[in-house]
């Protein structure tokens, strides 16, 4: 009697200065997404959790994926390399997988574009999942409300997942590949 493979839990970050976006799978079904506000989070509570570390001791992943602190802003803001650090470092004591993603390594994952903008990545994100279709900044505005950055941050966290969950199917098709040329008849 074969079992059915156990569905992987993952966990995408993508850490901001004000907001934190998420999405959680299991396998490549959406389960959960948002953005947390930092300070919304920390005023409601009389002890406040770190941003991030709440959201894995929740969810219990199997993988958190973190969205890579590469944009210059980003790099030298000490507030998010510890932020980040505390998150890999908790993270990794529950036995929990973690990886660091570039997000411009993962829209171009995902687009198959030279230069892919968040908002092609978002659309075609939208387009897999369409009941965030009403999250997308409308078409034909050229700048953004605070409403639509919001959002793109869950639309990053979930181009983390979605770009490893791809990379991840791609090796195991490789694997699968290998080991079938490999036997013998």
């Amino acid at each position: 009697m074969s079992s059915a493979p156990r569905q992987i839990r993952i966990l995408a970050l993508d850490l901001g200065t004000k907001e934190i976006g998420y999405a959680l799978l299991e396998d490549d079904m959406l389960m959960r997404y948002g953005v947390r506000n930092f300070k919304k989070r920390t005023e409601k509570q009389r002890k406040p959790t770190v941003p991030g570390i709440d959201l894995v001791k929740t969810y219990k992943p199997d993988v958190v994926i973190l969205g890579k602190l590469s944009h210059p802003e980003r790099i030298g803001n000490p507030m998010l390399k510890k932020l980040a650090n505390r998150i890999i470092q908790f993270a990794r004591k529950q036995g929990t997988v973690v990886h660091e993603i570039e997000s411009s390594t993962a829209r171009k994952f995902l687009v198959k574009d030279r230069r892919p903008t968040k908002m092609n990545t978002a659309v075609l994100v939208a387009a897999t999942y369409p009941e965030l279709s009403a999250r997308l900044p409308h078409k034909g505005r050229i700048l953004w409300t605070q409403k639509d950055k919001y959002w793109m941050n869950m639309f990053d966290a979930l181009t983390l997942a979605l770009a490893y969950l791809q990379k991840r199917k791609r090796r195991k098709a490789a694997a699968t590949y290998l080991n079938f040329n490999n036997k013998t008849i």
